[in-house]
């Protein structure tokens, strides 16, 4: 096969139109997006040229006319999607008025339910996009369609939950009390809610949400130490309807329907995109459906099936409907996992020839998995599962009987009104929850960041692989530098040669980190959780704080979590009594860490000064006059104290 291509393509890189038209799209929205949003990182474009001038070698003309087309088309493409995507999401209306909506997920807990309402009336008017709605209740039923007021305000949140946002289509946020006019007549959202509602009838609590997660994809309803655990434990991807389930259902139905024979596929394909709309057409769903449907149709009509030409069509697909889902980290893990298997799937199952067939074809796809997605999810999530590897080799094989046998049971359920039928997906799952709750996740590889090393690393990966044919030497050479630059990377970003400063935001709170040669402070407000407070320290730091400096009127709130941290000293304008041993405490207006000093300005504001500059915390949005202001909700803003503050 091999031969065969290079005599009818002699360059670098075989030429795939779909690939490179995806390529292109997937530039150009990208290139978009961060022009728009002003977040634009030269690194991230490093693949882009690499690739572009490998695939023009050997540089003949057609060649080279048809790659220079092929990606500026796409790119251009790519880019007016994402200009329209954009204009329509900042668009619309806001501010007190009446609003009608279906609600499409929701999630009850602490006695009011977040919802997702879809096809929107604002105001009397119809409108595109989805709004996050919090309710003061928990009665809220996904299908229900409901009217409440309130004021309507864009998702314009910064940082990774404002890019969730974004990328999720919602474009709304609001609050109030609904009244629920009546119900949905989608046959899905009515199923979805029948479901769930039968899993919690006949199911235990914990039992009904992990089989819920695990039909859905909506891996938030499920109690936060589980799912925290599931993510530690690098097994989330079994809660996300990835191309696994996708796939088993396809192949199930393919078998009951061998009698078609050819043309089972047809079947196969729609009970795939069913389920792809019923699970809301997640990029990973529809990449799966897309992908089964091409690989069923090649076989019936005889075609070699290419499978990095399918993934390439269904990123086509998702990217002309839903640009914003270049921004999802779902989007690039699903793909930057099939990227893989396609790239080095064939060539680490030669590499692992002497081990047995199943251990074999295991780690061969599990490695090629995380060639691409492991800098996708360290940058996203902040660590990396180290017992993703083991844990798999058990649940992967254990899957389809999981899936299939929750699925029929439930539908069956459901069907006639007979909890009863769920006993073996009870069992399934108590046994699920028993090996969670059995093991210890804590132990992830984390505090530190990649920056651009991240790219780097996808570049060097993808451009080494033996689809870009180059020679031994050359291959050596580009390995040497890549590596040599992906280290020159770490070392710039996570050693701190002068002082640093991070704010992370979100709806729970702000919080800062401070890191200066030997010293690592954090500063937290009221607000701030102690999820917040270990994710961040998830990102940047594994070793015991110096201080917490708590900031805000309610600082006795704020130390209770910052005694949770690993720190040595907790630090408060105010003295006021706590359960704490006073060697942990430190009162004053100000104090000093290492290189940093930090300043007390009334309740909600602090100086930080080092190098002989100073930074100003502002979490009520009111600068002092500092040499540089930090307002509360800044996301994951990253300055430098130097010869002056560089702001990243």
């Amino acid at each position: 096969m091999e031969e065969r291509e290079k005599k009818t393509d002699a360059g670098r890189i075989n030429l795939r139109p779909f690939l490179f038209c995806a390529l292109g799209l997937f530039f150009g929205i990208t290139l978009y997006f961060q022009i728009a949003f002003e977040r634009f990182v030269l690194s991230d474009f490093l693949f882009y040229a690499i690739f572009a001038v490998l695939a023009l070698v050997p540089f003949s003309r057609r060649r080279v006319v048809f790659v220079i087309a092929v990606l500026v088309l796409g790119a251009g493409i790519g880019a007016a999607v994402g200009y329209g995507f954009r204009a329509r999401y900042f668009g619309g209306t806001e501010g007190e008025t009446v609003v009608m909506g279906t609600v499409r997920s929701c999630v009850g807990k602490d006695g009011y339910s977040e919802a997702i309402l879809g096809d929107l009336s604002i105001g009397g008017e119809r409108t595109g996009g989805k709004m996050l709605v919090r309710f003061s209740s928990e009665d809220a039923h996904v299908g229900d369609v409901v009217v409440f007021e309130g004021k309507v305000e864009h998702a314009d949140e910064e940082g990774s939950y404002g890019d969730y946002l974004f990328s999720e289509n919602i474009r709304y946020v609001s609050a109030g009390a609904y009244v629920r006019t009546g119900r949905s007549k989608n046959f899905l959202l009515r199923l979805d809610d029948r479901l769930y509602c039968t899993l919690r009838a006949g199911m235990g609590t914990e039992q009904a949400e992990v089989a819920y997660a695990l039909l859905t994809g909506n891996s938030q309803i499920m109690d936060g130490g589980l799912l925290d655990s599931v993510r530690r434990g690098g097994i989330a991807h079994i809660f996300a309807v990835s191309g696994l389930h996708i796939g088993i259902l396809y192949g199930a139905v393919y078998l009951l329907c061998r009698p078609f024979g050819r043309w089972a596929c047809a079947p196969s394909s729609a009970a795939a995109f069913l389920y792809a709309a019923f699970c809301a057409f997640t990029p990973s769903s529809v990449r799966a459906a897309v992908m089964c449907t091409s690989l069923g149709v090649c076989r019936a009509v005889g075609v070699k099936y290419d499978f990095l030409e399918s993934v390439s069509l269904a990123a086509i697909l998702i990217l002309l409907f839903s640009p914003a889902a270049a921004r999802s980290v779902g989007f690039l893990l699903s793909f930057g996992a099939c990227i893989g298997l396609a790239l080095y799937g064939g060539t680490l199952r030669r590499a692992f020839r002497k081990l047995p067939a199943f251990l074999r074809d295991y780690l061969a796809a599990a490695v090629s998995v995380q060639t691409l997605t492991l800098p996708v999810a360290f940058s996203s999530f902040g660590y990396l599962a180290v017992w993703g590897l083991a844990l798999n080799l058990f649940l992967l094989p254990a899957l389809p009987v999981l899936f299939l046998t929750t699925l029929v049971c439930s539908l069956a359920a459901a069907s006639f009104s007979a909890p009863a039928l769920l006993i073996v997906p009870d069992g399934l799952m108590s046994l699920f929850l028993m090996l969670m709750s059995s093991a210890e996740f804590s132990l992830v590889l984390s505090g530190f960041t990649l920056g651009a090393g991240g790219a780097v690393w996808i570049a060097g990966v993808s451009l080494l692989c033996g689809r870009v044919r180059i020679g031994a030497a050359a291959r050596a050479g580009w390995a040497a530098a890549f590596a040599l630059l992906f280290g020159c990377c770490l070392v710039l970003e996570n050693i701190p040669f002068r002082g640093r400063g991070y704010v992370y935001s979100r709806g729970d709170g702000d919080v800062a980190f401070f890191e200066a040669e030997n010293t690592a402070v954090l500063v937290i407000d009221a607000d701030a959780t102690l999820a917040l407070c270990n994710e961040t320290l998830l990102r940047r730091y594994a070793g015991t704080l110096d201080a917490v400096v708590v900031v805000g009127s309610d600082e006795l709130k704020a130390i209770n979590v910052a005694a949770a941290l690993d720190t040595k000293c907790i630090c408060a304008r105010r003295e006021i009594p706590t359960g704490l041993q006073r060697a942990r405490l430190q009162f004053g207006d100000s104090a000093s860490f290492g290189a940093f000093t930090f300043y007390f300005v009334g309740d909600d504001r602090l100086y930080v000064s080092a190098y002989g500059v100073s930074v100003e915390l502002g979490f009520e949005n009111s600068a002092l006059g500092g040499d540089f202001f930090v307002p509360a909700g800044s996301g994951g803003l990253i300055f430098s104290f130097g010869d002056g503050i560089i702001k990243a």
